[in-house]
């Protein structure tokens, strides 16, 4: 209970900011009150993770030196900056230590005694979170009335969901593209249980609503980075998926290739993924603020110039990559053991599949991989684990339950090595003390 009340509270914070808290006149009314508030709950529930690890005293040594802690690194170089570098200290420190909330209550909950169950129980409630805003943001559709929806080119439903609407209940409305980034986790959740645990019935009656759901959700976005990261995902899923599951859809993706491009559904695609509007090679004016952001950063290149910068140094802009987020926050010295971070999960997941049976993934959730390709390809155009935000509060988890499977496996094939190791010191020494002595021999001895 402790575990979900936990991941609770740090998706409490979602959509919130110090900033309510700070206006003169908070609060305006009961709703304002409720988003001042609840936007200092991810930090309570670091406090509580905090008192939980000194009671222990001590990590698990899995964890003492992991991708977790190089991003706690990471971090307490941001919130360094954050205090001394940006313009606003305070603001840009409170997404920093909300960043790092995130991080202790995840080392908290492994640092448990049965950190495998309750990492799962974790990540449960993280999907719990997910659906239900997706589902609410799909319900809100026509409760909201037409403002939620606009016209739009190249969807066979003609209409794009959250394109322009500004302000739900007192907070930013979410855009379009977050509106589908919790569809595609939901579709990729979804389909990953499906593929794995279709044996469990509970599994089936509860994840394939859902997942059509979702899926009506993504096309209703018309988010293009979802899109592709969905695709790219489920593409990954399929080859990992069982034997039975895998050969007939990887037979029937092939075959209907030709099709997709003679029927005109791929150039169909292709115009609901632009709009009508063409590829652009510079990502929608992306290319632009990165560019922006690299000059920003030359003000402090090795300590970056604090959590939420691209805000406070780009006029409002937003980053757009996950990677030069962390390099403008964090600087050099920040995003070194970052990027190491990200690659060690993913060095721990390849080696981890390359290693097991196709379909096979013991306790290692069926929905990690889907999801962890899903948000890496998000990364390159979107912020996923660089700042608190769903794809961290997501893929948190996710890292320190690769870094636990990676330590029991290293763990089980040393114990098995040690096991089949030949033993010759004791038996020579046997051999040498009741072996033929002077006068006699062995049998008559």
């Amino acid at each position: 209970m402790l575990t979900s009340m936990l991941c609770l509270l740090v998706w409490s914070g979602y959509n919130s900011t110090i900033f309510y808290s700070m206006d003169p006149l908070f609060p305006k009314n009961f709703v304002n009150f409720v988003h001042g508030v609840r936007a200092f709950f991810p930090i309570l529930a670091g406090v509580i993770a905090v008192g939980q690890l000194a009671q222990r005293r001590s990590l698990p040594k899995w964890l003492a030196f992991s991708p977790l802690t190089l991003l706690l690194l990471y971090a307490g170089i941001g919130l360094a900056s954050s205090i001394f570098v940006s313009p606003e200290p305070i603001g840009s420190a409170y997404w920093a230590i909300q960043y790092i909330s995130v991080i202790v209550v995840v080392i908290a909950v492994a640092s448990c005694s049965e950190p495998e169950a309750h990492l799962a129980r974790f990540i449960s409630v993280n999907w719990g979170c997910c659906a239900a805003i997706c589902l609410g943001l799909l319900a809100g559709i026509p409760l909201l009335g037409g403002g939620t929806t606009t016209h739009t080119v190249g969807s066979p439903l003609g209409v794009m969901a959250y394109g322009r609407v500004k302000d739900v209940m007192g907070v930013a409305a979410p855009r379009n593209t977050g509106f589908g980034r919790f569809a595609g986790i939901l579709v990729l959740v979804g389909l990953a249980k499906l593929l794995h645990d279709r044996k469990d019935k509970k599994t089936v009656f509860i994840w394939t609503p859902l997942t059509l759901a979702a899926g009506a959700a993504l096309l209703l976005s018309q988010a293009r980075t979802s899109w592709v990261s969905v695709v790219v995902a489920a593409a990954v899923l399929l080859v990992r998926a069982p034997t039975r599951w895998r050969v007939p859809m990887i037979m029937l993706a092939l075959l209907a290739l030709p099709l997709v491009w003679l029927t005109g559904f791929g150039h169909a695609f292709i115009l609901y993924l632009t709009r009508g509007r063409g590829f652009d090679p510079t990502l929608t004016g992306r290319t632009a603020t990165w560019a922006n952001g690299w000059q920003a950063l030359q003000q402090s290149p090795w300590v970056g110039l604090g959590f939420w910068a691209d805000r406070y140094f780009l006029n409002g802009q937003n980053m757009q990559n996950t990677f030069l987020d962390a390099l403008i926050q964090s600087g050099f010295l920040g995003a070194i053991p970052f990027v190491i971070a990200i690659v060690w999960v993913w060095i721990g997941i390849l080696r981890f599949y390359s290693t097991k049976p196709a379909g096979e993934t013991s306790s290692l959730p069926g929905e990690l991989l889907g999801v962890m390709t899903f948000f890496t390809v998000y990364s390159i155009t979107e912020i996923t684990c660089s700042f608190y935000s769903v794809g961290w509060m997501a893929m948190a988890p996710l890292f320190a339950h690769v870094q636990l499977r990676a330590y029991q496996d290293a763990r089980k094939r040393q114990s098995t090595r040690l096991s089949l190791a030949p033993v010759r010191g004791p038996a020579v020494c046997v051999a040498r003390r009741i072996g033929p002595t002077p006068g006699g021999d062995l049998a008559s001895r």
